[in-house]
């Protein structure tokens, strides 16, 4: 691997950014080879729970198909949080199987800290990009342009009630093309077990009817259309479904459709919130009872 996907990559991340580093990720540059920063002071989007903290790894690099700084080129940002404490290591497990990360990207060993996992990400996602790109920039570089790769990742987490956190990853990934995607990937995680809330765990055995039913009233409510034909103007699924992407509040429940999932790119994002006193009835007990 050349100078301009280098091993570790921390060299080159100095190399290009340095001049916009100094400020935004300054605790990078005190850790050599690894390009993990600690987010430092905690801020509204950071949890807090007994027994454990959460830490960031902060990555901004860039790999060139060549020696040449306008050949195409494959950007990483990620802003990713991470569980440290007695109770990380499920956590974390949770967090590394559940596809915040790209899969393709993910690397093959038994590798589980986190900061490592994220390098080796990294550097997979360059080779790969590297060994596919290549050989087409080089039989066609007049038509580069769509060789341009762009990934962002990030995260954020809540506090929630007892021990679960909402994990939160905002992400951003372009591939050529008109435009890129961006989707919002959530997690509802028990700190202290690592289990991912399902939706099983919320609702009651049959639910699916009813929420589907309240969850047509709402996208009515949202294209402002007063009935069935009115909404299948908007959609292009022939059956709604309940997104398993939802935000578990203290009162309330918000159903994620991503981009392009149901409706037109243009559309964008659609959020659907739910007062938990909305879904009476088909709330799992210690879920009304804020117990969970």
């Amino acid at each position: 691997m050349n100078l301009f996907c280098t091993l570790p990559l921390f060299h080159y991340l100095c190399i290009q950014n340095i001049v916009d580093m100094k400020q935004k990720f300054f605790p990078i540059l005190m850790i050599a080879a690894t390009l993990v920063g600690c987010a430092g002071n905690k801020s509204k989007t950071t949890a807090e729970i007994d027994g454990i903290a959460f830490d960031s790894v902060l990555v901004d690099t860039v790999c060139h198909l060549t020696s040449d700084t306008n050949s195409p080129a494959f950007n990483i940002k990620l802003s990713l949080q991470y569980a440290k404490g007695d109770s990380a290591q499920a956590f974390n497990d949770s967090l590394l199987a559940c596809g915040i990360l790209m899969p393709d990207y993910m690397p093959d060993g038994e590798t589980k800290d986190i900061p490592s996992v994220v390098n080796q990400f990294v550097e997979k996602a360059f080779k790969q990009y590297k060994e596919f790109s290549l050989p087409i920039y080089r039989d066609d570089p007049e038509h580069s342009q769509s060789l341009n790769n762009s990934y962002e990742v990030k995260t954020e987490t809540r506090n929630v009630e007892g021990d679960v956190i909402n994990y939160i990853a905002t992400v951003y990934y372009y591939g050529g093309g008109a435009h890129g995607m961006g989707q919002t990937i959530v997690k509802n995680i028990n700190a202290k077990t690592g289990k991912i809330v399902q939706l099983s765990d919320v609702f009651v055995p049959g639910y699916e009817k009813t929420l589907v039913a309240k969850l047509s009233d709402k996208l009515k409510e949202f294209f402002k259309v007063e009935n069935d034909e009115g909404l299948k103007e908007n959609i292009f699924v022939d059956s709604l479904y309940v997104p398993d992407n939802f935000i578990l509040g203290k009162d309330n429940i918000t159903f994620i459709y991503n981009s392009d999932e149901i409706a037109a790119h243009a559309v964008g994002e659609i959020r659907l919130e739910f007062a938990k006193s909305d879904l009476e009835g088909i709330l799992q007990k210690k879920i009304a009872c804020r117990q969970f």
